[in-house]
């Protein structure tokens, strides 16, 4: 699925997701990127941001990686929420023609 500056793919072979938005690029297996869309869809910036050195509002975002978080801030993450959301509902779309 590509839309604006997110780009999000699935091996056919191994099913690895990558998750391509803006300068991130991360990896996922399947069950990984489905509880990361899950782990999103239940964050809300005005629940879950803190405000950084620089006097500005962030929401950190953690993937299932480590030492890999994403920062964003409201208009940011608003946008990579709704598109993480409708891809989720691309997917579940998708397994039910399926069946």
């Amino acid at each position: 699925m590509t839309e604006h500056n997110m780009h999000i793919t699935k091996c056919r072979g191994c099913g690895k997701v990558t998750l391509l938005y803006n300068n991130f690029f991360v990896s996922f297996n399947t069950q990984e990127f489905f509880h990361f869309i899950d782990y999103i869809e239940m964050l809300h910036f005005a629940n879950s941001s803190v405000k950084f050195p620089n006097g500005e509002q962030y929401v950190t975002v953690y993937t299932c990686h480590e030492d890999i978080y994403f920062i964003f801030n409201e208009g940011d993450f608003n946008e990579f929420r709704d598109r993480l959301l409708q891809v989720h509902l691309l997917l579940e779309v998708k397994h039910i023609l399926k069946m």
